[in-house]
């Protein structure tokens, strides 16, 4: 037990004064006032003021465990100035314990618990500071001054000093009740000078018990960096503050306010502003706050009830605030819960650049409070003039208004030049007056057509109301187009009651942004966001999860990399199919699909489509070049119809497209790798869209976009026949897809080994729809009664490959046996026959209980014909039986279903 009543604050209880003092072990005592009399309180309890004293320990170590209790002192319990290096203050082992500081009774003096002020390698871990009993409980530690900082926890003061550690330590339960302009608590500072080290793991004021919160009166903070120095605040608490405040004050949980600061992996909540009359909308109270010039990354924190209570003034509340830094990264942070109450329509800000250069992504922010319903809600504000960088954020605006205020995802209050993309804005705020909730907004006009908005997700309660840029002029969705002069409008909207928030999101509750995988909302933000170099990570993740490059996918809209689980949403049709009109196929606000059709056969009842954006199409070929995205299209009825297709062309999902201005849309018909490409095709990087024309198309399926100049397959051949009729040989084929097709070479052969040309047919050159093709051989059986054919299919770049052969006698005057193509079948399959006269023609499809599980009746021509099969999607995976009956002749073939 040691006592003192010095009133120096140039002295100690314990002093380690002018003789070189080192590897000294100060543990496991009383330090306190002469006979314990709080009247007679010492100014410090242990003192340093010698440069060459080092190696100090204040507090416990293993061998001796216990630390000491320091209370009732009228300046700092424990001062070290000028010291030497190396001083451990409270205990760097999970095994001992560090100091406990406190107080009985009320101070009228400026409080400290613990000052460094010069040095080098110290460790302060483990410290115990507040309250009036050793664990910090009973009356807070209370001190009340006029005129500076009322109470500090831990000051860092030091001139030079490099690689401190602040770690560990506990300031809880006090009351500092200023008066004055000057700070009234600082749980942990660094005031000034060029400091360099780490706080971490700190708890300032939310420990676990009731009584460690903070309650103060002037200008205060958890923790301050205003040193040049470059200072780590990582895994601190920082919570239950209350600035009772009756001036302009200031409450911030974190400032880093000089030097280069890095704010991570902290938690800051409950920090709220209870003043009557504050009246200065530039005073606020703020979650993290960092306006150094020089380089600082706020990551990867939480941001938890940031509070005005004011009832008087439009003093806003700020979840994290950044001014000045010209390379500020403000990434991965959770800001929730942000609330302005006052009466004279209050800011509540989620994040806010007043100036600077800041790169702002991968945040996840809830704002809004139903009980200040006349607050001024905006998600990210930007009032620099510097350029903006804002990416990859999922806002949510919630709650109500109740006034003529505006809310805004994003508002820039400034010309600041904005890059915004691939941020997920989903404002849901109700408001009982005349105020609009907007997903982005601008208060000028100055150089909004020219500002990066693309790719992002806008999801508000009116899709006339998406935008107000400038202020004053409404933008739905048609007028927000009219803004992109250049290229096209790139960004996502739909409203909040089509896609639901809930749906959306993992759990706004919670504050949890990330996307709901397993509904179909999911759509709404996978694969719809542009890579951006150098921008790998995540909320969840620093690095490593999106892609980097156009040719390793796309990635989301929003905070966070997912996969669905789901179905992407049936896209809305304007109109059902009518011959010689068109349908337009429209999904977040965007045209994704348009079908003109054209005047043959039966059209659909109805097209459902369905855009698969960010996934890359199954079943190609291995070195051609696809699109990162693709649409299965999905006809009801319908059959002989045709249709020239335009498709949405979007740079996210380009995928290993080198050159877009050779796109083309291709088709996949259903088996192993086959598809099948549409030209030529148009394409429009002012529109956004790749067109095919022509309306040689005749069925719907799932299509991409390549800029493979050949066909991914050859000509596919799915069947060849041939029949004696008199004299005469007719052979008649047909091909369900041609690119590059020159024509064909028909070979005729006494042997079936031995062929020899006999003429050349035309080809189509480019089709995505069934082709017919006949040739006559006159007057043949005059020489044999047997003869074999087969066709040399020869593309226009001299490559040429060969069919079947196939025999045809004379006395064969019937029609030959039906060909199934594709079988096994996936989707659909047609059947091709040849049949000798006009007539009706029955196809049933069977299963194996013989039960008809499909059927059309058709009318036919002479010669070969091909139906289409449509009605079979549905059906489970097996085997059934085609049954055909042609002028009451009946043949059935087995067909397989994948």
């Amino acid at each position: 037990i040691v006592e003192g009543n010095g009133s120096s604050t140039s002295r100690g209880t314990v002093t380690l004064g002018a003789g070189n003092n080192s590897n000294i072990v100060i543990a496991n005592n009383e330090i306190r006032a002469a006979n314990n009399d709080t009247l007679r309180r010492p100014a410090n309890g242990i003192f340093s003021n010698n440069s060459n004293n080092s190696n100090i320990t204040i507090g416990g170590v293993i061998a001796r465990p216990g630390g000491n209790n320091i209370y009732d002192f009228t300046f700092t319990a424990i001062n070290i100035t000028n010291s030497g290096n190396g001083f451990n203050i409270g205990s760097s082992s999970n095994n001992a314990d560090g100091n406990t500081v406190y107080q009985r009774g009320v101070s009228s003096t400026q409080l400290r618990g613990i000052t460094v002020s010069a040095g080098n390698n110290h460790i302060i871990s483990r410290n115990s500071i507040g309250g009036s009993a050793p664990d910090r409980s009973g009356s807070a530690l209370i001190t009340t001054t006029t005129t500076t900082t009322c109470f500090t926890g831990i000051l860092m003061n030091a001139t030079l000093a490099t690689g401190y550690q602040v770690s560990n330590n506990v300031v809880g339960n006090i009351f500092a009740n200023s008066a004055g302009s000057d700070h009234s608590f600082v749980g942990i500072d660094i005031p000034s000078g060029s400091v360099s080290g780490t706080i971490s793991s700190n708890t300032i004021g939310g420990g676990i018990n009731a009584y460690d919160t903070i309650r103060c009166n002037g200008d205060s903070k958890g923790i301050r960096q205003a040193g040049a120095g470059t200072v780590t605040i990582s895994n601190n608490i920082v919570s239950n503050i209350t600035n009772q405040s009756i001036q302009n004050d200031f409450l911030a949980g974190i400032e880093g306010s000089a030097g280069n600061t890095t704010i991570s992996n902290n938690l800051v909540r409950d920090i709220v502003q209870i003043s009557t009359t504050n009246s200065s909308t530039a005073f606020a109270c703020v979650g993290i706050q960092s306006t150094s010039t020089g380089n600082n990354n706020v990551t990867n924190n939480i941001v938890n009830r940031i509070v005005n209570l004011s009832n008087t003034a439009s003093v806003p509340a700020v979840g994290i605030s950044h001014s000045s830094g010209a390379n500020t990264i403000i990434a991965r942070n959770r800001v929730m819960n942000v609330s302005a109450r006052g009466t004279t329509n209050p800011l509540t800000l989620g994040i806010v650049s007043t100036s600077g250069t800041p790169f702002i992504s991968n945040n996840q922010i809830i704002i809004g409070d139903s009980s200040s319903a006349t607050a001024i809600v905006q998600g990210v504000r930007v009032e620099g003039t510097a350029t903006t960088t804002i990416f990859n954020n999922s806002i949510f605006v919630n709650a109500r208004g109740n006034s003529a205020n505006h809310s805004y995802g994003l508002l820039r209050t400034s010309t600041a030049t904005i890059d915004f993309r691939n941020n997920i804005v989903y404002n849901k705020r109700t408001n009982l007056g005349a105020g609009r909730n907007f997903a982005v907004g601008s208060t000028s006009a100055t150089g909004v057509s020219g500002s990066n908005i693309n790719y992002n997700l806008l999801v508000v309660n009116d899709t006339a109301f998406i935008a107000e840029l400038p202020a004053a002029v409404n933008n739905g969705w048609t007028a927000l187009n009219s803004l992109y002069t250049t290229t096209y409008n790139t960004n996502w909207a739909e409203r909040t009651s089509v896609v639901a928030a809930e749906a959306l999101f993992t759990d706004t509750l919670v504050g949890n942004l990330g996307i709901a995988a397993t509904n179909p909302e999911a759509w709404y933000a996978n694969g719809k966001g542009i890579r951006i170099i150098g921008q790998t990570g995540d909320f969840n993740n620093a690095s490593g999860v999106r892609s980097g490059a156009i040719n390793t996918g796309s990635v989301d809209i929003g905070s966070v990399e997912f996969t669905p689980t789901s179905l992407p949403p049936i896209a809305f049709a304007d109109k059902v199919p009518a011959a010689n009109d068109s349908t337009q196929f429209f999904f977040g606000s965007r045209m994704i699909a348009k079908a003109n059709w054209g005047a043959l056969g039966s059209l659909p009842s109805s097209v459902d489509a369905r855009y698969y954006s960010g996934v890359n199409p199954a079943n190609t070929i291995g070195g051609t070049t696809f699109m990162n995205a693709y649409w299965d299209m999905q006809a009801t009825g319908g059959s002989g119809f045709d249709y020239a297709l335009t498709l949405m062309q979007d740079s996210a999902v380009l995928g290993t497209v080198i050159t877009p201005a050779n796109l083309g849309i291709a088709r996949y018909l259903g088996t192993a790798t086959n598809w099948t490409r549409f030209n030529p095709t148009t394409v429009s990087n002012i529109t956004g869209f790749m067109l095919a024309n022509t309306t040689n198309a005749n069925a719907l399926g799932i299509y991409t976009g390549t800029n493979a100049l050949v066909n991914p397959l050859p000509v596919k051949l799915i069947a060849l026949n041939a029949i004696a009729k008199n004299n005469d040989a007719i052979l008649s084929w047909t091909t369900a897809s041609e690119l590059n097709n020159k024509g064909f070479d028909v070979e005729r052969s006494l042997d079936g080994r031995n062929f020899e040309k006999v003429s050349f047919v035309k080809g189509a050159g480019n089709s995505n729809r069934n082709v017919i093709y006949k040739y006559n051989d006159a007057q043949i059986f005059n020489k044999a009664q047997v003869f074999y054919y087969r066709l040399k299919q020869v593309d226009f770049d001299g490559k040429f490959e060969y069919s079947q052969i196939i025999r045809v006698s004379k006395n064969a005057e019937k029609a030959n046996s039906i060909v199934v193509y594709p079988n096994p079948f996936s989707t659909e399959y047609q059947v091709s026959f040849q049949a000798n006269n006009e007539g009706i023609a029955i196809l049933e499809t069977v299963d194996l209980q013989g039960k008809v599980v499909a059927n059309k009746t058709v009318s036919i021509q002479a010669g070969i014909n091909a139906i289409p099969v449509t009605e079979v999607e549905n059906l489970k995976a097996g085997v059934y039986f085609v049954r055909l009956t042609v002028n009451g002749e009946t043949q059935v073939m087995k067909l397989v279903k994948n």
